[in-house]
């Protein structure tokens, strides 16, 4: 498999046009959410707040949507974070902590007179190309050793993880649209387009005169394009105009030409952020009396690589 030097997120660019439209993220919740909460969230209450609570330098490590719902006719949200790092974030449900504390303090900045917070349901979409090995509460990250007495002490809370990587195709539910999208995120690190191709077929019976339908679609052209160095818009022209029709072939030149030139404007961008970054680094390391890396060497890491640098210096 060859994969592009990464663009501007776009696992999270693509994430945030299917969870942030309304209908696929009903869809979504109605099929995932855990069956004893699902019976109690009115889905077709569902709304997109638009607020994310995630800090600027982490916003290419994570993305967010949430979404609030009515339980028993009482507001409560839906907090879904998007990680798409390459292996398992260890201090996940520290980071939901500090999220859902965020979501409470806006509440009470609203609603100054409230006496009883919202619930909030925190849900994780693991994109990655790492098995999921961490465990679902908040206490699994605090030390007990042998003293559980200090449980009662201590918060904590379960989220529910949702990782693709493992599913079969079959067992992956919901709308087409759906499908289609989590396929997508599935197969996108395949070694070749040959389930990328497959996936297409879903969409034989779609009409394509719907909106929504049409921007998701878009949206997952961009995202094969910007993602996978093989995938060149002449062959997704050919495999959709075999799965849909001629019009989808065209809407894929259309994109492809707009990706061509924003890649020449974000490269231009993505030298100055490098050097930035390089910057950053090597100053934290100089400050901490460690040893200053080589800057060829960090010149050699990509965008993502040195994030992750620069995080572990300012944790």
């Amino acid at each position: 498999m060859q994969i592009k030097e990464k663009a501007h997120n776009p696992h999270d660019a693509f994430f945030q046009v299917v969870m942030g439209n309304k209908e696929a993220a009903a869809d979504f919740l109605n099929n995932y959410l855990p069956s004893d909460i699902l019976k109690l969230v009115d889905i077709n209450t569902l709304q997109i707040e638009k607020d994310s609570f995630i800090e600027e330098d982490f916003k290419r490590l994570y993305s967010d949507l949430l979404y609030q719902v009515s339980i028993k006719d009482h507001k409560a949200y839906i907090y879904l974070l998007f990680e798409h790092k390459s292996s398992p974030e260890s201090l996940i449900a520290f980071d939901l902590l500090r999220y859902m504390v965020k979501i409470w303090g806006l509440e009470r900045k609203q609603r100054p007179k409230i006496k009883l917070l919202s619930p909030i349901i925190p849900l994780v979409f693991y994109h990655g190309e790492k098995k999921w090995n961490v465990g679902g509460r908040l206490s699994d990250i605090i030390f007990l050793g042998d003293r559980e007495e200090v449980r009662l002490w201590i918060p904590d809370f379960t989220y529910t993880l949702y990782d693709f990587s493992p599913y079969s195709d079959a067992q992956i539910k919901g709308s087409i649209l759906n499908k289609l999208c989590l396929e997508l995120f599935k197969h996108i690190f395949d070694k070749d387009l040959s389930e990328i191709r497959k996936i297409y077929s879903l969409l034989e019976t779609i009409s394509l005169k719907d909106r929504t339908v049409l921007e998701i679609i878009e949206a997952t052209f961009r995202y094969i394009m910007s993602v996978r160095e093989d995938a060149a818009p002449e062959i997704l022209k050919e495999i959709v105009e075999k799965a849909i029709c001629k019009e989808a072939g065209g809407v894929i030149m259309t994109v492809a030409e707009q990706l061509i030139d924003q890649g020449i404007q974000k490269g231009i961008q993505k030298g100055i952020q490098k050097g930035e970054l390089i910057g950053d680094i090597r100053f934290l390391q100089l400050k901490k009396g460690l040893s200053v890396l080589d800057k060829k060497k960090l010149e050699k890491l990509s965008v993502e690589e040195l994030e992750r640098k620069l995080k572990e210096l300012t944790e």
